[in-house]
């Protein structure tokens, strides 16, 4: 089921990215016959699970990266808390519960999550530099060339950017910080329930077991079946 799903997941990222339903049903064709795709959510393994709410992720923060938190409706003044500014904290939101989702499935998620930061604060360095241009743009009539809409985007921009990035910032703390630890921590009740209270503890000797089972050898990173990463493309196992 998770192998079906990534299908579409898939089509709705290269949807956002390109903005072409051709390219989108391309790439998720090419990928419906990707055989590691095949293989892997056939038979049910568990990295299916995070490479699914990864692709959700992204396609949440594209969608972030490409908001324009600079909007104003017809009739609104420029605000901080502007409707479009409260609507760019949707698929943030979003993306940050699919992060914790996928690493809840498995560490691999932790990886992808350095790649939502990247995109992030691009984001924010691109909004930090519009702020920037809005100050050489003038706005007290004398620019012809600019539309009352077009100033009120302006002064939208040389007034409050700086908070926003400021208050978006915060916001990210609450989502990719306090709510992915909440659904580690949940993932965990039907492992540790049967057994007693699901304490922080618990779950941190979860984690302690973990990692202390990848360092035993013959167990963890040099498994018999283990291959380094360089040797995946060839097949060299």
């Amino acid at each position: 089921l998770i192998g079906v799903l990534m299908l579409p997941a898939l089509y709705l990222l290269a949807k956002q990215l390109f903005k072409r339903r051709s390219l989108a049903a391309f790439s998720m064709a090419a990928f419906s016959l990707d055989l590691m795709h095949f293989t892997q959510t056939r038979i049910a393994t568990i990295d299916s699970f995070p490479v699914f709410f990864i692709l959700l992720s992204y396609w949440f923060m594209v969608r972030y990266m490409q908001t324009d938190v600079f909007a104003l409706e017809e009739n609104e003044q420029p605000t901080l808390l502007s409707r479009a500014f409260w609507k760019s904290l949707i698929p943030l939101a979003w993306s940050g519960l699919m992060m914790g989702l996928s690493i809840a499935s498995k560490w691999i998620g932790i990886y992808s999550a350095v790649g939502l930061a990247v995109l992030y604060f691009t984001a924010v360095y691109r909004q930090y530099r519009a702020g920037n241009v809005a100050f050489s743009v003038a706005t007290d009539g004398s620019d012809d060339s600019l539309s009352s809409g077009d100033v009120k985007r302006v002064k939208n921009a040389q007034d409050h950017t700086l908070n926003r990035i400021f208050i978006t910032c915060g916001f990210c703390v609450l989502f990719f910080i306090l709510v992915p630890c909440i659904v580690y921590y949940l993932s965990y009740i039907p492992y540790l329930a049967p057994n007693g209270k699901v304490t922080i503890t618990r779950v941190i000797q979860a984690q302690i077991g973990m990692l202390d089972y990848h360092s035993t050898p013959g167990l963890g990173m040099d498994h018999p079946f283990q291959s380094p990463w360089w040797q995946w493309p060839f097949i060299l196992k």
